[in-house]
């Protein structure tokens, strides 16, 4: 997933919800993906994210209208007509305002999840450290 930037600031609601501040396989700065040589890893950007499974966020971004919205991210590859994509970030819902609402569904199981269609997502577990 290629982020312009992230919101830095973790609320206390945020913290009380299980929400950390990240470095996380996969999440970098875009604008450091166009200046980076082919072979050159890219560093993860910290971001504030909840780890709902080995393969699963929810992540703190800006909307477009600079306010905070929450989107919940899976984290593998895409099988379509017998190619498969790089394990990546997709999206796994439309983005939300609020994080405690979409916590509670999709613990209880009433959140949805996109699907692709004609093509099967295959979760990936991904790699995270608190900073």
């Amino acid at each position: 997933m290629k982020l312009r930037g992230a919101p830095e600031d973790l609320t206390e609601d945020e913290d009380s919800l299980g929400f950390r501040r990240l470095l996380i396989q996969g999440v970098e700065r875009e604008r450091e993906i166009r200046h980076t040589l082919p072979g050159v890893q890219l560093q993860p950007l910290a971001v504030i994210a909840r780890i709902l499974s080995r393969y699963e966020i929810l992540l703190k971004l800006f909307a477009l209208d600079g306010s905070t919205e929450y989107s919940h991210q899976r984290f593998g590859y895409i099988m379509c007509g017998g190619v498969s994509t790089r394990p990546d970030w997709y999206p796994a819902s439309l983005p939300v305002k609020n994080a405690a609402m979409f916590i509670q569904e999709y613990e209880v199981g009433v959140s949805k999840v996109v699907e692709f269609r004609g093509a099967a997502f295959t979760p990936v577990l991904f790699q995270f450290e608190a900073v």
